[in-house]
């Protein structure tokens, strides 16, 4: 969550309105909101690959953080990378739950969320 944390005062900083920092986090938590709500209607079908999504909803998120650095200069740019890091967050905190339940089971779910916290 750093990024909705520091994306307003980073493109504030280089002559971005407050209306349009808050229209790039509005923008990632509704993908993410969306992304989430697909993935949770369809994980449990075989077709679904939880390990090859986790891998590139990470990638997805590693991509668009490099992109913000690179392209502060254009509007439409920056609100397409807010809508793909929102759809990389989405699918990253979906998948990673349902792979941590098929690798540790449900009895010991508690006590794995427990050492992640950590």
């Amino acid at each position: 969550f750093n990024f909705h944390a520091f994306l307003p005062f980073i493109l504030e900083s280089h002559g971005y309105s407050p209306e349009f920092s808050a229209r790039c986090i509005s923008n990632s938590s509704i993908m993410s909101l969306a992304s989430q709500m697909f993935i949770i209607f369809t994980i449990d079908h075989r077709w679904f690959k939880k390990r090859f999504l986790l891998v590139a909803s990470t990638l997805i998120v590693c991509g668009t953080n490099i992109g913000f650095t690179m392209a502060l200069g254009s509007e439409k740019i920056l609100t397409a990378l807010s809508l793909f890091y929102g759809l990389g967050t989405g699918m990253f905190f979906s998948i990673f739950y349902a792979i941590l339940i098929d690798v540790v089971g449900l009895h010991l779910y508690p006590e794995s969320l427990a050492v992640n916290a950590l």
